[in-house]
């Protein structure tokens, strides 16, 4: 006779589903107070704009409550940075302040962690980000994720195959995320190719995230706006 611990035992092993690993990945960055984390981002294609050539780019991301942000990112040729205080979204490029982008949508940090756990940073957030009217409409993010399935595994991280469906065009980009098994968080997210992106036409883009910390302290000058 199969005791009741075996049968819960059994259970216990079964993988989790593609579905069910990427809530756990949005959930736990929706519900922390604060999220930071480090990033790397390479850019691969012959369509790549011109200031954006050069390959590597790399940064820091924050949220914290009350819809403050800040995006810091050097790419090949520049810096920029962006910027909610919670009122309004701003940001400069090589430390030269920039006109204000828009208002701070009410919604700002859901909207950009849905962005990035269905898009990632270049696909889905910074697009986003980059359309005012979208910002100050409290639109939604823009990106949807369909026909996940699990992929292989790496480094102690899961793969989870799937289509990105960019603000309800028929076009769907394929991609993948990796999720530690542990820590219920992204590792890397890569666009083998972007189609009719924002950024370039027909890009492989592959992004690596690390350092990541979860309601941890964050100077409150880290949501000034730039002057």
């Amino acid at each position: 006779m199969i005791s009741i611990a075996f049968v819960a035992a059994l259970i216990a092993q079964d993988p989790p589903s593609a579905e069910k690993l990427a809530a756990k990945m949005q959930e736990a960055l929706t519900k922390a107070k604060t999220v930071q984390f480090s990033f790397s981002m390479t850019l691969e294609g012959e369509n790549l704009e011109e200031e954006l050539r050069g390959g590597k780019f790399e940064g820091m991301f924050w949220l914290a409550q009350g819809n403050k942000m800040r995006l810091e990112m050097s790419m090949p040729y520049r810096k920029i940075v962006l910027v909610s205080d919670g009122t309004n979204v701003a940001g400069s490029k090589d430390g030269v302040a920039e006109k204000n982008l828009g208002k701070t949508t009410p919604s700002l940090n859901s909207h950009l962690i849905h962005a990035i756990c269905n898009g990632g940073l270049m696909m889905g957030a910074m697009p986003w980000l980059n359309h005012v009217d979208k910002i100050e409409n409290d639109k939604d993010a823009g990106v949807a994720a369909t026909g996940l399935k699990l992929g292989a595994k790496e480094g102690g991280a899961q793969a989870v195959d799937f289509e990105i469906a960019l603000d309800g065009k028929d076009e769907k980009v394929k991609a993948t995320v990796w999720i530690d098994e542990k820590t219920g968080l992204p590792t890397k997210f890569v666009v083998p190719d972007s189609g009719r992106g924002d950024f370039g036409k027909n890009l492989k883009i592959t992004e690596a995230y690390s350092n990541f910390k979860l309601d941890g302290e964050i100077a409150k000058e880290k949501f000034e706006i730039p002057k």
